[in-house]
């Protein structure tokens, strides 16, 4: 299963009201259940979960990983992982510099082990 957002994850650095954290999660749950389409598929068991950030300023890679975890907590919301533990997935997080703000995007990759 492939995803693509549009919209940045916020850095952990950046202050954000939990509420406002929390809208972020549910849109992109909503956003990754309309991209299944019907029927809903779920990854049971184990999966790998491959998360590229496309964006102008580059993220160290603690930050990097941290900022993901609305997008993280969304494919477990969706119904996409069973959870977001270590034991069910395998979680990979990089980042490429892109130029243009238009091309700031996340890419999300789930396969099944």
């Amino acid at each position: 299963m492939n995803f693509t957002l549009t919209t940045l994850p916020p850095s952990p650095n950046k202050r954000v009201h939990w509420a406002v954290k929390r809208k972020m999660r549910d849109e992109y749950a909503w956003l990754m259940i309309q991209a299944m389409g019907v029927p809903r598929l779920k990854v049971l068991g184990k999966a790998r979960v491959d998360i590229v950030r496309y964006a102008i300023r580059m993220m160290d890679k603690d930050n990097l990983y941290a900022s993901m975890k609305q997008v993280i907590d969304a494919l477990r919301m969706a119904h996409i992982i069973v959870d977001d533990t270590e034991e069910h997935i395998t979680l990979t997080v990089t980042q490429e510099r892109v130029h243009a703000k238009k091309d700031q995007r996340v890419e999300i990759t789930v396969e099944e082990l």
